[in-house]
């Protein structure tokens, strides 16, 4: 590393400023928006507090990543269960893949916005007490931080409570599927009462026309049965043969097989037709019952998808309200601590050299800063201040000159073109008219 130039003849600074600079430290220089150049100009005290700076932008940017790869993976997460379950619990690579890049897209947004809060924070009015006006003139960057501070410790709070806050979410996804079972089984209930109403009365139906059909063959088997009987004498006549008796019962049993053969063929009709619609009735109810099984796998998904980012910090807050809100302050308090640290600095080596510097630019450039004027009776600066650019007085002045040169020099051109022209003209005037002019 090269020495680095002061201007001491008589070598009066014994101070040693050499700096082995590693890659560290350079990079928390480049975390505080340090010149690294000057800073190794600078005293021990002053490359620590940089460093300080730089850390705690560094530190900040890492808890960003934490924070905001642990909220990307809920919101990015698969919601297949209740919070608790082992399938809910195992991680799938290609969510934790986004949250991990989202998380790093995240930081580099704090890191930025932290470097430049920082950075223009300046060096206050040099003095270790923070005065009103450092205070007014910071507010903006200190609203800033508080709320990078506030959304840097949400995702953190639910991480920390991760425990309790799946075991009350599941509770809660638990009534919730019950509330949308309840909504679900109203409806399949009035359905499933109409089917078995109506699955009922056919089955009623049914039995009475099985009833009249077997009824109808028995009643004639019977009466089969007391004819055999008749003709066997075991009546209580007692009488054995085909008598009036006999021929009463069979007339009467040829009556029957009448009667039950014209109702027959109607009465098989009508079960068959009953057992069809039982049937049919019976595949209703059992496509209702899928159906009632599907609407549950869809109520307890609609529970699942409560698992959000919002649910979990709100419950966070419910349950924990004392420590979220400390753990909110905590990561506050670290987000603002370097502008409120930077109004507390007197100013050092590092800000005289930084404002040297910036003179010797514009000086180099032939900048001259003035400060303005108050007009009346008492004249005295009224804090702005007004730029005198000579070096860009100067091309401009070389600039406009030579333009108004080229336009005296084109003019006078002209005028000795017009004049060459016109005794032309004078001389020889046949050369300008053609014979048919």
């Amino acid at each position: 590393m090269a020495a680095v130039e002061t201007s001491d003849p008589k070598d009066l600074d014994k101070y040693d400023y050499k700096c082995e600079a590693g890659k560290i430290r350079q990079f928390l220089w480049f975390c505080a928006g340090i010149d690294e150049q000057l800073i190794r100009r600078c005293p021990h005290s002053e490359r620590v507090k940089a460093e300080g700076i730089g850390g705690v932008i560094l530190a900040t940017s890492v808890l960003a990543f934490l924070s905001g790869s642990y909220a990307f993976y809920t919101v990015f997460g698969p919601k297949i269960s209740y919070a608790l379950t082992p399938e809910q619990q195992v991680s799938d690579p290609m969510s934790v893949l986004w949250a991990i890049v989202c998380g790093i897209a995240w930081a580099l947004v704090i890191f930025n916005l932290d470097r430049f809060i920082v950075t223009s924070t300046g060096h206050g009015d040099g003095t270790e007490k923070i005065t009103w006006d450092e205070l007014i003139n910071g507010l903006p960057r200190i609203v800033m931080a508080v709320f990078i501070g506030i959304c840097i410790s949400a995702p953190l709070e639910i991480r920390v409570f991760q425990s309790e806050i799946n075991a009350e979410l599941e509770v809660r996804q638990t009534e919730q599927t019950k509330k949308y079972d309840e909504g679900s089984n109203a409806g399949f209930a009035m359905r499933e009462a109409d089917l078995n109403g109506r699955k009922q009365e056919k089955r009623e139906e049914l039995q009475k026309k099985e009833s009249r059909l077997n009824g109808g063959l028995l009643d004639i088997k019977n009466q089969r049965k007391t004819l055999e009987d008749e003709a066997g004498g075991n009546t209580k006549t007692g009488t054995a043969g085909r008598g009036p008796a006999w021929r009463d019962k069979m007339a009467n049993l040829e009556k029957m097989e009448a009667e039950l053969q014209e109702e027959k063929p109607r009465l098989e009709q009508d079960i068959s037709h009953l057992k069809t619609d039982i049937a049919q009735l019976q595949t209703e109810l059992t496509q209702l019952s899928e159906e009632k099984t599907k609407a549950h796998m869809e109520n307890t998904r609609r529970a699942v998808n409560i698992d959000g980012l919002g649910n979990r910090i709100n419950i966070a807050h419910e349950l924990f309200p004392t420590s979220s809100k400390l753990l909110m302050l905590l990561l506050i308090i670290i987000e603002v601590t370097p502008i409120f640290i930077k109004m507390m600095f007197i100013r050092g080596p590092y800000d005289l050299l930084s404002e040297n510097q910036n003179r010797i630019v514009t000086a180099k450039f032939g900048i001259e800063e003035y400060p303005l004027i108050q007009a009346g009776q008492n004249l005295s600066p009224i804090g702005a201040v007004s730029p005198n650019f000579h070096q860009a007085k100067i091309i401009e002045e070389y600039e406009v000159a030579t333009l108004a040169a080229e336009r005296e020099l084109s003019k006078t051109a002209q005028e000795a073109y017009l004049r060459k022209m016109k005794r032309d003209i004078q001389a020889n005037p046949e050369k300008y008219f053609t014979e048919n002019s």
